[in-house]
């Protein structure tokens, strides 16, 4: 069962001395404070009951504290007493609660006028007969105040909030005001954070044709492995300034863990997170027959990601990512957050090497599981862009490009070399049918400033360009338009398909986009 523990509602009434002191004794000094939360603790388990009814039990002592003089200084009213209310938002107050569960501080008179509702309850206490106090104005003992209908410990949740006021019993004037949180849904009290690589390129050169990946340190050579990203669970600072607020999820009580931080506390025995990857082209992430190919696929792992030519056991620090029913293109995995403060884990792939690494971006969603939470407590999931894979070179997409035999709407491809540097260029191409040419791959090289132009006679049957240069391969005959990949091994290049209407001389440019 997930344990929460919390602050206690404790009110720190501050009040101007000085200005208190050159009061005469007989005026009525108006006192209407703001009160702080201090940060002291109670725990909170989650016991069950659906989701619509969460229930919770509180361990511990709640304990409202003056720290600076008391609220009385400068009454006239006969009696002096104050009664303090309480309401709550968010959960309603179980059967149970009584009067004998409340305890003033010494030196202040018994409880009385004692009430309780489906949400608030209050009492009147006497305070010392000097009418100054500093420290405690009374304790509730928290294992006897249960809630139920928690709703505000739901998804999407604001909490359960308990509101303190202090008024003057005799003139029901206001003394005090505490407005402070109880209870928060465990997604206050946690972060998940997905980082991406800071660099994942694929080498394009013609002897890694897009297969591998270009390792972060020059001159290392090419590599089928990567690390993709990191997705980080860890505890949240709930207020951002005075940490007021500490929540658990062990199934023991733990008062006494990170109560100075004011933390969220992970079951380490328990506590896990569902990883799912959204890959929208996984092929080159899949296990390939081809020769000399080693299996391929995704993990997750404690340790940073490093050489690999195979994917790792499962085991306690390292979960392997399984295809997500019939979508090819989500995977899955389960990790455990094993240490209280939190857990990192490296996502790391490996490819098969015989198929291209497409340019993608791989997402990730990520969703802490509080253990054995059965009410809806946890954490939201969150997502996030987890690498965004691209080329070393430039790579054009050609959408639409007409086959030799249609002599009336004629293709063309212009490709250009603005840039310093020779580089080798290769064609690709895919047919209506979803075939891959059956000719194969076009290459050429160009040199720095030089263009050429390819119709689709030269494409589908090889030979020389418009401008006379010999080109290697040739793409065949197809099943109806072509689908180009041009790949540059140059850092820039400048790509056209261009189609000319026979019949009325007109020219429309079909490029796609630049990858």
């Amino acid at each position: 069962m997930s344990t929460f523990n919390r602050n206690t509602l404790a009110a720190a009434l501050a009040v101007s001395l000085a200005s208190l002191v050159s009061a005469p004794a007989s005026a009525s000094v108006k006192v209407a404070q703001s009160a702080t939360v201090e940060s002291h603790l109670f725990a909170a388990e989650l016991l069950g009951g659906a989701g619509t009814n969460p229930n919770v039990t509180l361990e511990g002592v709640v304990d409202f504290s003056v720290t600076a003089p008391d609220i009385l200084i400068g009454r006239v009213d006969t009696d002096g007493n104050v009664t303090v209310i309480v309401t709550l938002t968010g959960a309603e107050i179980a059967p149970g609660f009584a009067v004998a569960d409340i305890t003033p501080a010494a030196g202040f008179g018994a409880v009385s006028g004692f009430t309780v509702g489906t949400t608030s309850f209050q009492f009147t206490v006497t305070p010392p007969v000097t009418g100054i106090v500093a420290g405690s104005l009374f304790s509730i003992n928290a294992n006897a105040l249960d809630l139920t209908k928690a709703v505000g410990l739901r998804p999407g949740g604001a909490g359960v909030t308990a509101d303190l006021q202090v008024i003057n019993t005799a003139t029901n004037s206001p003394l005090a005001t505490a407005p402070a949180k109880v209870i928060l849904a465990a997604a206050n009290a946690t972060e998940t954070t997905i980082s991406d690589t800071t660099s994942l390129t694929v080498d394009v050169a013609a002897a890694i044709a897009k297969k591998q990946f270009v390792t972060p340190s020059p001159g290392t050579g090419n590599q089928k492995w990567a690390e993709l990203g990191t997705v980080t669970f860890a505890q949240a600072d709930v207020d951002g300034t005075t940490l007021a607020l500490e929540v658990a999820s062990s199934t023991t009580n733990p008062l006494t863990s990170n109560s100075a931080a004011g933390n969220f506390v992970f079951d380490t025995a328990a506590d896990t997170a569902a990883l799912t990857l959204t890959v929208p082209n996984a092929a080159a992430f899949t296990k390939s027959n081809a020769t000399g190919t080693a299996n391929a696929g995704f993990w997750a792992q404690q340790a940073a990601c490093a050489v690999a030519t195979t994917i790792p056991a499962n085991g306690a620090t390292v979960q392997n990512f399984v295809v997500s029913g019939s979508d090819p293109t989500k995977f899955t995995a389960t990790v455990a957050i094993d240490t209280a403060t939190g857990r990192t884990y490296h996502i790391c792939g490996l490819v098969n090497g015989a198929t291209a690494i497409a340019n993608q971006t791989i997402g990730l969603t990520a969703k802490i599981d509080i253990a054995n939470s059965t009410i809806g407590v946890d954490p939201a999931a969150v997502s996030g862009d987890l690498a965004d894979i691209g080329f070393n070179g430039t790579v054009v997409n050609v959408a639409t490009f007409n086959p030799a035999g249609n002599t009336t709407q004629q293709s063309f491809l212009r490709v250009s070399n603005p840039g310093s540097n020779s580089g080798l260029v290769t064609i690709e191409g895919v047919d209506d049918a979803g075939v891959a040419a059956p000719g194969g791959d076009i290459t050429f090289t160009l040199n720095p400033g030089e263009s050429v132009q390819l119709d689709s006679t030269v494409v589908e049957n090889g030979g020389v360009t418009g401008s006379g240069k010999a080109i290697t391969g040739a793409l065949g005959n197809g099943t109806g338009k072509w689908r180009l990949v041009v790949t540059g091994e140059l850092g820039e290049m400048n790509v056209s398909s261009l189609n000319r209407n026979n019949t009325t001389g007109t020219v429309t440019n079909l490029t796609d986009f630049d990858n």
